[in-house]
């Protein structure tokens, strides 16, 4: 296969970008860089009534934040645009004109309501409508259409019934039956061009040669063959990729269904490439069984060939274990650049926010949770937990607090307040008592923390520091003493 590949992704800015839609956008990538050809991004805006340029703008940030770039498209150009199907009004036109005049399609003046009458009836019937009634219209009731106003749409012609078969590069031989489609709008009364159309005409002039989309398009397929063909344009290759399931398997992955927006993922502190590695593995298996790809590994072994045939299922506890691996892996860097989205970062040293990342980047399933885990470091209103309370501090006849306040004097006597002295110093009680390591660290930690669990108590009182630290151990022992 040559460079001359061309596929695109063509969404339709109505909403948010899902997870489904962007795995479908990473598909094309892959396969456009493994052949060393050309990824193209086409909006697809003739929705008039729910597109938003928001969405628009938040579509190639998505792209941008996933680290998927583009050939041509919007703000990089091309030779093949415009990118945006409201400004392709004219070039619609031009070619429903000439299917027109080719009769090979013809105007209808069907109201929705005589459409949509004519759709419940065919319902019944388990038949297609036939919406064919403007086809051999008379010349007289094309001037009465006029006469009454009617706007008028365009219709394809289907013609002969036929059998139209394709190859699909992940599907296989595929047919459909021309009786089961009937002629459909190309341009709506108000100008502006259908899917069916605007796609057509757009992957025609763009030069797609691969047309590599979700499996719920596969039925739309005949329909464009048959316009290719009217037209006289080279049809490219079809792929078309299986479903993804949601979690459950009990349907099609969807936002009713779990599907999230990369808006969604990035506030919850997912990194991209761990999205992007999870949803290469959504219907593609690389073979022997490999899990962790870099971006360039993917795009080296990237090939159709090893597309599935089944559906695949979403599986969320997946995605997390994945992104965990991923920040475990992180440079400490990285990670204090991302923590900066989810903690005011601006008055932080940044060697203690280098410590904060590596002493809680094990603990990370998304970056998200750093602010639940960290909570008693940016907070001088200590929670404490009953019940560790009762447990470490009180029990005992108050031994944790005698112990605590052992600790305390200890350690207000360092020279030096590191994770080094504290463990010195915090092991020499352990020795002194001759109790376990828990005995000795469980008291202090309930004091400084209000609960038994946190990071390694050092790496704790290194990070809480020892104005801090004394202090908490203080306000424990006067609270509780008196209890």
């Amino acid at each position: 296969m040559s460079a001359g590949v061309r596929v695109r992704y063509a969404p339709s800015p109505t909403g948010f970008q899902h997870i489904g839609n962007i795995r479908t956008a990473l598909f094309n990538w892959l396969f456009a860089r493994h052949e060393g050809g050309k990824f193209i991004i086409r909006i697809e805006d003739t929705d008039r009534e729910r597109s938003r340029e928001e969405y628009v703008t938040q579509i190639l940030d998505d792209f941008r934040w996933l680290g998927l770039d583009w050939d041509e498209g919007p703000e990089v150009g091309g030779d093949h645009g415009p990118y945006r199907q409201s400004e392709r009004l004219h070039i619609y036109r031009t070619y429903a004109d000439r299917l027109l005049a080719e009769e090979k399609a013809y105007p209808c003046w069907c109201t929705a309501e005589e459409l949509e009458a004519r759709r419940q009836a065919a319902k019944k019937t388990g038949l297609p409508p036939a919406d064919t009634r403007c086809r051999d219209a008379s010349a007289e009731d094309r001037r009465r259409f006029e006469a009454e106003g009617r706007p008028r749409s365009l219709r394809f012609r289907v013609g002969e019934d036929r059998k139209i078969t394709f190859d699909d590069l992940v599907l296989g031989p595929t047919t459909f039956d021309s009786r089961q489609i009937g002629d459909f709008v190309i341009l709506k009364s108000d100008g502006w061009p259908t899917y069916h159309f605007g796609v057509v005409v757009d992957d025609w002039l763009m030069e797609v040669t691969h047309v590599i989309r979700a499996e719920g398009h596969l039925s739309n397929t005949p329909l464009h063959v048959m316009l290719m063909e009217a037209l006289k344009a080279p049809r490219p290759a079809f792929a078309h990729l299986p479903s993804v399931l949601s979690a459950d398997g009990k349907g099609k992955l969807s936002k009713r269904l779990g599907a999230l927006s990369m808006v969604e993922y990035r506030r919850q502190g997912y990194l991209p490439e761990a999205l992007v590695n999870f949803m290469a593995l959504l219907g593609w298996s690389p073979g022997e069984d490999r899990e962790f790809m870099t971006r360039e590994e993917l795009i080296q072994s990237f090939t159709l060939e090893r597309v599935k045939k089944s559906s695949a299922r979403f599986d969320t506890e997946k995605l997390t274990w994945m992104n965990q691996k991923y920040i475990a892996g992180a440079s400490t860097a990285r990670l204090v650049e991302l923590a900066g989205t989810f903690i005011d970062t601006t008055a932080l040293d940044v060697a203690w926010l280098e410590k904060l990342v590596e002493v809680y980047r094990e603990k990370l399933k998304t970056v998200a949770d750093l602010p639940a885990l960290a909570h008693f470091l940016f907070t001088d209103a200590i929670e404490y937990n009953e019940k560790d309370v009762k447990k470490f501090l009180l029990a005992s006849e108050g031994a944790g607090l005698a112990t605590l306040r052992e600790v305390r004097d200890a350690l207000a006597a360092l020279d030096a307040w590191t994770a080094t002295k504290i463990e010195e110093t915090l092991k020499h009680v352990v020795e002194t008592k001759g109790v376990g390591f828990g005995k000795v660290a469980q008291p202090v930690r309930v004091a400084v923390t209000g609960t038994s669990v946190s990071p390694g108590i050092y790496d704790t009182l290194a990070l809480l520091g020892r104005e801090r630290s004394l202090k908490r151990m203080n306000d424990a022992l006067q609270k509780f003493a008196t209890t």
